[in-house]
């Protein structure tokens, strides 16, 4: 059973909804940042499609932000309620995995547009969203598994968002490889992280997902209010796949076969690493076209 929470809501309007604030409003910058990104990368391109991705990607930064500084007073003013909701409630934990993909998607789409000219501080940005990635899908875990009450029928589609934003991860250096303007020498250890965060991430993904899954079958009465979450089982997979195959256009794009060093990281293993890394990745998506 879970612990209870002493203290308190506060009486006033404001200070209960900062109350209240939890991570799961971060999904709503994570989705328009991913707006932002599609729009920007439609086939289908129109003269006012590019200035409207521009629009949604300043209004997922200003979300981000916003989302951020509340976030951050609801730690400071009650840090007490905040962290026994971190040591209960599963959703609070599994959403905070929503920072880092929001923060990836915003540095994806400043590569889009910038990465000619600000490719170095686009690449540095990028390591600081891969770290906390990686932080978030060890230590999220983690606490869920060491300190929020267990059970299968605990566990909701949302624990899968940690793994969402190491993927999202990997996937943003295969985006930012491809359109910053930066050398091989700095592309090839980012290749070589997001296959290893890759190879960590769908690994967890399968795991939690046959939990998932298990526990749906196993219930008796499905919870229709709440069927909408099953959609991000398939975030980890698409989001994977994507990586997969950005990373596999990264190294038949040469980046392998200019470092030419070592025994998996030259001109010879290029193209098979690149045409399995693509083929996997589409696999992943179902994607047999183009």
């Amino acid at each position: 059973m879970s612990e209870p929470d002493n203290h308190p809501p506060p009486i006033h309007p404001l200070s209960r909804a900062l109350w209240h604030f939890s991570p799961q409003w971060f999904l709503i910058p994570q989705g328009t940042g991913i707006i932002a990104i599609l729009l920007h990368q439609l086939h289908y391109q129109f003269g006012a499609l590019p200035i409207l991705a521009k629009i949604v990607w300043i209004y997922t930064i200003a979300l981000f932000g916003i989302a951020l500084i509340l976030y951050t007073l609801r730690i400071m003013l009650y840090r007490h309620h905040v962290a026994h909701e971190l040591r209960t409630n599963l959703l609070e934990t599994s959403c905070l995995g929503s920072i880092a993909v929001t923060f990836t998607s915003v540095i994806e789409m400043a590569s889009l547009q910038y990465g000619s000219t600000a490719g170095l501080a686009i690449y540095i940005l990028w390591w600081i969203s891969a770290a906390i990635s990686v932080l978030a899908v060890i230590a999220i875990p983690y606490v869920q598994l060491k300190l929020q009450p267990y059970g299968l029928e605990r566990l909701p589609p949302a624990i899968l968002l940690p793994v969402i934003a190491a993927l999202t991860a990997a996937a943003g250096a295969g985006v930012v490889c491809t359109s910053a303007d930066i050398s091989v020498r700095l592309q090839v250890p980012a290749i070589i992280v997001s296959y290893l965060i890759i190879g960590a991430g769908f690994g967890l993904a399968i795991a939690f997902s046959s939990v998932v899954l298990l526990e749906h079958f196993s219930r008796t009465y499905p919870t229709t209010d709440k069927v909408y979450q099953d959609m991000i089982i398939c975030g980890p997979f698409g989001q994977g796949g994507f990586a997969l195959q950005s990373l596999g256009a990264v190294v038949l794009d040469g980046s392998f076969a200019q470092y030419d060093r070592g025994t998996l990281i030259t001109a010879k293993a290029a193209e098979p690493i690149g045409y399995i890394s693509q083929f996997f990745g589409r696999s992943r998506n179902g994607d047999w076209h183009g």
